[in-house]
């Protein structure tokens, strides 16, 4: 399930057992392995939208010096 919070779609009555921060390759492994041992509610937090968005890579960008 998505929830989409610039679109005011925040639920505040659920409720998780686990919440991860960032859906990239560690994230989405230990969602899938929390899911595997049967760890029912997982809240999986990502930045951005659902289509590429500029102004959400942005927020990649930096210097190497």
């Amino acid at each position: 399930m998505f929830f989409d919070a610039l679109a005011g779609q925040i639920l505040a009555d659920l409720s998780y057992e686990i919440c991860i921060v960032g859906a990239g390759a560690a994230g989405i492994a230990l969602a899938q392995e929390f899911a595997s041992e049967r760890v029912r509610r997982i809240c999986l937090l990502e930045g951005g939208g659902l289509e590429y968005e500029d102004e959400s890579q942005a927020l990649y960008s930096g210097e190497i010096i």
